[in-house]
């Protein structure tokens, strides 16, 4: 019997890591080529990404949100998504950034006309999903365009952040399962590991060392210190969706990406560490 149990949990295993292998390449490759090939395909990815992540939201968490207004903040966040790409690329004044900053009091406005009486106590966590979402993903640009000794769009330092951020990612998911036995926050994340932690940042760390021989434009304890903030904060970020998703009683965001749950269990780290490494490539080195 025993035998048995255990031949089915390295079934189930190997059909899992496959399933979740499929898929992570698979998007991976979207991604990068996204990035690579022309700024309106990573534009126009990203922007279904950022819907699909405000979806996911709502989905979650169905009692915070009015009905009607899941779709206006949709077509809301996307087009400022899009916008914000524009006034970064230089295509128009900076005065324009007017729009988006009045766009959470545009939110009201509408919450407050199309909501029934009450719905108005679910406005905080609204705004506060949608900046969580908006200002990640929009400070993707801010990378793109201002943290280059080029001209114009260079996604570099999104794909370095995104290269670090997968793999401290999937060597700490092998580590944990491999060797992983002291649990971090196991009533939050029963599933991430100490073992698994530290495996994912090694890997990371010799990533970095790796990046700081072909790419000289950074130091090796820049590189370090690069790699050091993805580790930290892409951490701290996967545990707090965990946490979200405590909330909402829900193990995955979505069910998008099959072996991965939705798009927020993709993005999950970057949009914590992507703050953090835009401040530091713009503002420290």
């Amino acid at each position: 019997m025993h035998r048995n149990s255990s031949r089915a949990d390295t079934s189930k295993f190997m059909k899992e890591t496959i399933t979740r292998s499929i898929t992570g390449i698979g998007f991976t490759v979207l991604v990068i080529l996204s990035l690579i090939l022309h700024p309106l395909a990573y534009t126009s990815l990203f922007s279904i990404i950022l819907t699909a992540g405000w979806f996911e939201i709502c989905r979650m968490f169905p009692d915070k949100f009015f009905p009607g207004i899941r779709i206006p903040v949709a077509i809301l966040l996307s087009s400022n998504f899009v916008l914000i790409f524009l006034l970064a690329a230089g295509h128009f004044s900076i005065i324009w950034l007017a729009i988006p900053a009045m766009a959470p009091f545009l939110f009201l406005a509408i919450h407050w006309i199309s909501g029934k009486p009450g719905s108005h106590a679910s406005v905080p966590f609204s705004l506060g999903s949608m900046i969580y979402l908006l200002a990640g993903f929009s400070l993707m640009h801010v990378l793109a365009f201002s943290v280059s000794t080029d001209s114009g769009y260079t996604p570099r330092w999104i794909l370095f952040t995104f290269y670090f951020l997968w793999m401290n990612d999937t060597m700490a998911y092998v580590s944990g399962r491999l060797i992983g036995e002291k649990r971090i926050w196991p009533s939050v994340s029963p599933g991430k590991t100490w073992e698994g932690s530290i495996g994912g940042a090694v890997f990371t760390i010799g990533l970095a060392m790796i990046f700081s021989h072909y790419f000289p434009e950074l130091s090796s304890m820049e590189w370090l210190a690069f790699a050091g903030i993805v580790i930290l904060f892409g951490t701290l970020g996967d545990f707090l969706e965990s946490w979200i998703k405590r909330k909402a009683g829900v193990k995955d965001s979505g069910n998008l990406l099959p072996g991965h749950g939705g798009v927020l269990d993709r993005f999950d780290s970057f949009l914590l560490a992507i703050p953090f490494v835009t401040l530091y490539l713009n503002y420290v080195l």
